[in-house]
């Protein structure tokens, strides 16, 4: 049920101020505690779980508290991971989404500062939702509650568990909810139906859509790239603006050959809009000419570009995350200095 480590004195004052009040919780206090459930957990509630956290919150013990306390489970989405893939994450429980590069950028930073708790980011989120996003978090929360609400045997409250058959199902109907109406109309059927027709499938995402999220790692990367450049040129060191040179060339590339991709696997109204990113990269890439002398050769910088391509694509999947260090974009394995994308992360 993912309860807090409170002393004993304290769970008894807040069960027996709550008595009273959690046979009857309102809804929008079941909303928030199964909110937390989707942020943290990416699951709904088990009926008990529920209940615990109605008569905490009945109690009078703030939703900040509850949720520092979901933070702190060993179940949290967020132990041990870097500050990047704890945005992603939380954006992929809350609207089964990835965050735009800016808010992945500003969340990101705020989060490796310490400027805020990985609690207070999911508070955050699930406050200023909107659009889109709104959308997908509210028809998630209606499925998780639906989810819990059917949870209303013996039998099932005994098998909805990691790891067993029903909870896998329970956890993939879920993770298949997004904006889509048709997706909660499935994953309601499903439920409706006890639970014994076939669980929807999380939706494979289109080769479009994860190529416009590459493109948007991609974009982050040059700006990595143009600003280590900056930095040399300030400096004033020759060998430090080659190299700089050298890393914005290959990330360029790597950006032109993503670009192209989008451009290709783009649906008919998203051509024009994709054709004119791809002619934005070329133009630019173009105007950015290699240094010399350094082994800069035309075959180096496709090399080091796709070992790029792969780095954005481990960062897309949440598994690795771009350098903050514009230094490390890449790790050379020809010689075009400090080339391709190191796989260190935040």
């Amino acid at each position: 049920m993912n309860k807090p480590q409170f002393k004993l004195f304290n769970i008894i004052v807040i069960l027996f101020a709550g008595f009273f009040n959690s046979a009857n919780p309102s809804a929008d206090q079941q909303t928030q505690i199964t909110q937390l459930y989707v942020g943290f957990f990416g699951r709904a509630p088990d009926p008990s779980g529920l209940a615990y956290w109605n008569s905490v919150l009945s109690a009078g013990l703030e939703i900040s508290a509850v949720a520092n306390s979901f933070a702190a489970s060993k179940d949290s989405f967020s132990q041990n991971r870097t500050s990047d893939q704890i945005v992603t994450l939380a954006y992929k429980n809350l609207f089964n989404s990835i965050p735009s590069p800016s808010a992945l950028q500003y969340w990101s930073l705020k989060i490796a500062q310490g400027a805020i708790t990985v609690s207070q980011l999911v508070l955050s989120l699930l406050e200023s939702a909107q659009g889109v996003e709104k959308v997908a978090l509210d028809n998630r929360i209606s499925v998780a509650s639906s989810i819990t609400n059917n949870l209303n045997t013996t039998e099932r409250i005994l098998k909805y568990r990691p790891g067993t058959d029903l909870f896998k199902q329970l956890q993939s109907t879920l993770g298949s909810v997004t904006s889509d109406p048709a997706t909660v109309d499935v994953a309601q059927k499903f439920i409706e139906s006890g639970f014994v027709t076939a669980a929807p499938s999380v939706p494979v995402v289109s080769d479009y859509t994860k190529k416009q999220g590459e493109l948007n790692k991609a974009d982050e990367a040059v700006a990595t790239a143009q600003a280590n450049l900056k930095q040399a040129e300030a400096a004033g060191a020759p060998d430090a603006i080659t190299a700089a040179k050298d890393v914005l060339t290959v990330v360029l590339t790597a950006r032109v050959e993503i670009a192209q991709q989008v451009y290709d696997l783009a649906p008919p109204e998203a051509k024009t809009a994709a054709k004119a990113t791809l002619d934005s990269a070329t133009t630019i890439l173009s105007q950015t000419a290699p240094s010399s002398g350094t082994g800069s050769t035309a075959a180096a910088i496709v090399k080091n570009a796709d070992s790029v391509i792969t780095d954005i694509q481990q960062a897309v999947a949440g598994t690795t995350a771009l350098p903050t260090n514009p230094a490390v974009i890449g790790a050379a394995t020809t010689p075009v200095t400090h080339h391709g994308v190191d796989s260190e992360h935040m």
